[in-house]
């Protein structure tokens, strides 16, 4: 182990890595809505910090390269626990497009009986570089995003 990062105060749910940029860096979602940019050259110091969401927690996170508003930029797209769909500009953390909604929340039953039910919205989320985003979700659909 080189670090050991608490980077979300113990809260973090998932993890996005993308080395094709100036500054190698990996992106963070926590439970408290927040995403963080790390670079990892410099033991995960935080390059920028965003609140992506205000309800639910960040689910899911991938990177690359995307065209949007007529440019192709960095992206990081994100999902949450609330069903909306995000993407940020990977260099500054700015909102370019955000999607509220997009997959319907469902309730489960916990297996592991910690907490007895558990919910779950948008599950996976991947950039398809160049072409779009898709995602996935507890309700059951794939959703695709064309250059929007």
């Amino acid at each position: 182990i080189v670090a050991s990062l608490d980077v979300h105060g113990g809260q973090t749910r998932t993890l996005a890595t993308w080395s094709r940029s100036a500054v190698p860096k990996f992106v963070s979602g926590g439970g408290t809505g927040m995403i963080m940019a790390h670079d990892i050259r410099q033991d995960g110091q935080y390059l920028w910090s965003t609140k992506a969401c205000d309800e639910g927690k960040i689910s899911c996170l991938s990177m690359g390269r995307f065209e949007l508003q007529g440019a192709t930029r960095d992206i990081v797209a994100y999902g949450t626990q609330s069903g909306s769909v995000g993407i940020l500009d990977a260099k500054t953390g700015k909102s370019l497009q955000d999607f509220p909604g997009v997959h319907e929340r469902k309730t489960f039953l916990n297996p592991r009986g910690a907490h007895a039910l558990s919910v779950h919205a948008v599950t996976d989320i991947k950039v398809i570089e160049n072409e779009g985003l898709v995602s996935c979700g507890a309700d059951g659909f794939v959703k695709l995003f064309k250059h929007v």
